[in-house]
């Protein structure tokens, strides 16, 4: 059985709501992430800021867009979040139905364990795929290897 743990990211990088969406986008290239954690002044995760938000910050059309432009502006609240309790299934049944690429997972107490995003959660369905297939080839390759034992043994008796 996969666990909600199989599919947490425990490194969850953040950044302060008063920083620019070009520092944002920064940090989210440097680290190879599309989610960043948006905290308050008081260090506690509010809202959560994707590379679509950028995007969709970005766009030529978008009135009141500047390099420059607090994350805040654009970063999307509430945090929708789960226990570490939940179930891979009802993160992925939550994310599909809230529409949304990623969830936090809370911890103990005020503690953020990780997150979870729809990246992490492909990897570890490709993660059971190989191993099913794994287990197909094993079903079936003993047989091959018997067939061909066999084979050899007919070769070399003449028939």
């Amino acid at each position: 059985m996969t666990k909600l743990s199989d599919a947490l990211t425990k490194q969850l990088i953040t950044i302060a709501w008063d920083r620019s969406l070009e520092e944002a986008e920064h940090l989210m290239k440097e680290n190879r992430i599309r989610h960043l954690a948006v905290t308050d002044e008081l260090g506690r995760v509010y809202a959560v800021l994707s590379d679509r938000d950028v995007a969709r910050a970005k766009l030529p059309l978008r009135e009141g867009f500047a390099e420059n432009v607090a994350v805040c502006t654009f970063a999307s609240s509430p945090v929708i979040a789960v226990t570490e309790k939940t179930t891979l299934a009802e993160v992925c049944e939550l994310m599909m139905h809230e529409k949304i690429s990623c969830v936090l997972v809370a911890g103990e107490g005020d503690r953020i364990a990780g997150i979870v995003t729809s990246e992490d959660l492909l990897w570890v369905l490709a993660s059971r795929l190989r191993a099913e297939e794994g287990r197909r080839a094993a079903r079936v390759f003993p047989a091959l290897t018997l067939v061909g034992e066999l084979l050899r043994e007919l070769g070399s008796a003449g028939i």
